[in-house]
């Protein structure tokens, strides 16, 4: 204790993060931590009796455990007034915690399915946009066919008449030769 003002707790600045033997998931699949705040740590449970709220074994370094440490803390909340906040605070979000992530394990669901449904839409639309692209180049193909055709049978329309003007022209001094 610092001049009377409560408890003073020590907090380790190591950064541990939990081993592999100090995890364990419940039974219902949400990792469950230690209940005191500044600990963290991912908590055994096997999935058998009531899940325990703190590290078993953990010590801080001034020898308490994360169970003292967290009554510590209640009762500094308690002596400030923050009790009754704090526990309405506790109650709704111990409550709301387990919707949230079921909700957001369904967003994820749904956001990955927009996802795919987004990607097959824009592939299908790139697919249409290539095959109207394909569409719109044979019809400026056969459009200019046409004009080469239309051309050509005005060419050989305009050869056909001189044709039958030079045989009109040609029979006209044939007969004219011949009176």
């Amino acid at each position: 204790m610092a001049d009377g003002d409560g408890p003073v707790v020590e907090v380790p600045a190591t950064g541990e993060t939990p081993g592999p033997s100090e995890t364990l998931e419940v039974p219902n699949g949400s990792a469950r931590t230690c209940g005191y705040s500044r600990c963290g740590r991912i908590l055994r449970y096997d999935g058998r009796g009531r899940p325990p709220e703190y590290c078993a074994d953990r010590r801080w370094p001034d020898g308490r455990t994360c169970k003292q440490l967290a009554a510590a803390e209640r009762a500094g909340e308690r002596a400030i007034g923050l009790d009754l906040p704090l526990e309405a605070f506790r109650a709704v979000s111990d409550r709301l915690q387990p919707v949230a992530e079921g909700l957001a394990r369904q967003l994820v669901e749904v956001s990955e399915a927009v996802g795919q449904v987004r990607d097959g839409a824009l592939a299908r639309i790139a697919e249409a946009e290539r095959a109207a692209t394909e569409a719109i180049e044979a019809v400026r193909g056969a459009e200019a066919q046409r004009d080469q055709a239309l051309a050509a049978q005005r060419a050989a329309d305009d050869d056909a008449a001189q044709a039958a003007a030079a045989a009109e022209e040609a029979q006209q001094r044939a007969a004219a030769a011949q009176a």
